[in-house]
């Protein structure tokens, strides 16, 4: 239920929020791919926003759960190459 309700609300989350989310997921090595799809996707129109903590707690949680969203790590990584330079 409380992973349904998490789904609803994925647009409406912040770029912290996203990555506690996923980050929380993976610590507990719970792997919900419909949760983690929707929280991808989130990501993804947001990208622009997460900062490179958020940038590599996102990849790293993904990673530990060998859930591999080649759209949201090719999201993470253009947003990394173009923060290399700050």
């Amino acid at each position: 239920p409380i992973l349904l309700q998490a789904r609803l609300l994925l647009l409406d989350f912040c770029p912290q929020n996203l990555t506690n989310l996923a980050w929380a997921l993976a610590t507990l090595s719970v792997s919900d791919v419909p949760l983690l799809t929707a929280i991808a996707s989130a990501a993804i129109i947001r990208i622009k926003d997460f900062g490179p903590q958020n940038l590599s707690n996102t990849a790293w949680s993904y990673s530990t759960l060998v859930v591999a969203d080649l759209p949201l790590l090719s999201a993470i990584s253009s947003s990394a190459v173009g923060r290399i330079s700050e």
